[in-house]
């Protein structure tokens, strides 16, 4: 007869399985806020219109409701490749509020990017000493010169206009 050997969840990987929520409350006995938790295992998926409209309870309202937030979800799903709505630039009015404005600039082709990223890095390491300890002893040095070498790695790239129309294609 085989047997068969349940491995225990970690806690981890059983509390990524659970729904919960949390509110903050005044406890009058302990005389100062206290943090409650709901948690439960997720529902069964549902597998039909049907079961969903039984699980909502028959409620036309309740279900239009859920079906207009599930939609808003799905539209924001697809946002990003949608043609018909642009990519506008993220700026601030003369009061420091962020505004969009319509972007003009050319990105970069986006099979081009980990390129771009792979050349500026053996460039930084080639010309600019960009090393994985350029200060040692000082972390936040360090990162800095690293950033720096970086930066005028991809500089160097980005002022070759053959370079720019290369990761424009």
């Amino acid at each position: 007869m085989a047997t068969t050997q349940i491995t225990p969840e970690t806690d981890e990987t059983a509390k990524a399985n659970y729904l919960e929520v949390e509110k903050t409350i005044l406890d009058l006995d302990s005389k100062g806020e206290v943090t409650l938790k709901k948690q439960t295992a997720p529902p069964a998926p549902i597998t039909s219109m049907e079961d969903f409209v039984s699980r909502m309870g028959n409620d036309a309202e309740t279900i239009l409701k859920y079906a207009g937030v599930a939609y808003l979800q799905f539209y924001k799903d697809n946002l990003e490749s949608n043609p018909d709505v642009p990519w506008q630039l993220v700026d601030e009015d003369e009061s420091g509020n962020e505004v969009l404005v319509p972007f003009t600039g050319t990105p970069i082709a986006e099979d081009k990017l980990k390129q771009l990223g792979a050349t500026v890095i053996n460039l930084a390491k080639m010309v600019f000493g960009y090393a994985k300890n350029m200060v040692p002893g000082n972390v936040d040095e360090n990162r800095k010169a690293k950033a720096a070498a970086k930066a005028k790695a991809l500089e160097m790239v980005l002022s070759n206009p053959a370079a720019v129309e290369a990761l424009k294609k």
